[in-house]
């Protein structure tokens, strides 16, 4: 009879990253606090917080387009109520 063939189980299982919901500036300002303190305590690599790093300002700048855009509908508003 042959030899039965055994397979290694992987039994080490990946811890699972929370969710982050980044909304305005304040949550941007706490992401990158606690991702530099994840760097210096060797918790992430330079590769993976410089990517965070990249993606948060894309983050940031779509934060202050969506506020620049929002702030001149209501100009736009008001500047047609005042012209009827």
């Amino acid at each position: 009879m042959g030899e039965i063939a055994r397979i290694p189980i992987k039994t080490e299982v990946k811890a699972r990253k929370r969710s982050i919901y980044v909304q305005d500036a304040g949550d941007v300002k706490r992401l990158m606090n606690s991702i530099i303190n994840d760097l210096r305590n060797g918790d992430i690599d330079s590769k993976s917080a410089n990517a965070i790093g990249y993606l948060t300002n894309i983050i940031l700048k779509t934060i202050e387009v969506e506020d620049v855009s929002g702030k001149l509908y209501e100009l736009e508003k008001k500047l047609e109520e005042f012209a009827r």
